[in-house]
């Protein structure tokens, strides 16, 4: 799939603009897509593996972290982390509701980042993470957002 390039015109803030506030991410998936309804937003789904996986690592730290994700969060998205940690103990109701969904949405890799209306309808998801390639992967995410305006 090609992914398209960052810019303000595929829905991305540009690089100039203010920084949005740091974003919130939820673990609560009902709390999540309320928020998204009421706020008129998609949800980002991250299904991660926060504390073992390479690439999921380096998509916190290229893209997560930084302004031009943290403007287009505020913008578009109300976001829910779903983690599989192998080293960190989830409560046994996080681990279920994150079970739950990773075999309701058939999440094969990790990391990947589903995109998905406030009733919970699949948008777009993009599995894995290629190092060095924010914008690409911001591009991608953004066109999943066009998909529902």
């Amino acid at each position: 799939m090609a992914w398209a390039a960052c810019s303000p015109q595929a829905g991305v803030p540009n690089e100039t603009s203010v920084a949005a506030p740091e974003p919130v991410w939820h673990t609560d998936a009902a709390a999540a897509l309320t928020a998204a309804h009421a706020e008129g937003k998609l949800v980002l789904m991250d299904f991660t593996g926060s504390d073992w996986c390479p690439p999921c690592e380096i998509l916190e730290a290229e893209v997560f972290s930084g302004d031009v994700f943290a403007r287009l969060a505020a913008e578009k998205f109300v976001l829910l982390k779903l983690d599989f940690p192998q080293r960190t103990k989830l409560s046994a109701e996080l681990q279920e509701q994150n079970n739950a969904l990773a075999e309701r949405y058939e999440i094969n890799a990790f990391p990947t980042a589903l995109v998905a209306d406030a009733e919970g309808t699949e948008l777009g998801r993009s599995e894995g993470y290629r190092p060095g390639q924010p914008d690409a992967w911001l591009g991608q995410i953004s066109s999943f957002a066009t998909r529902k305006e």
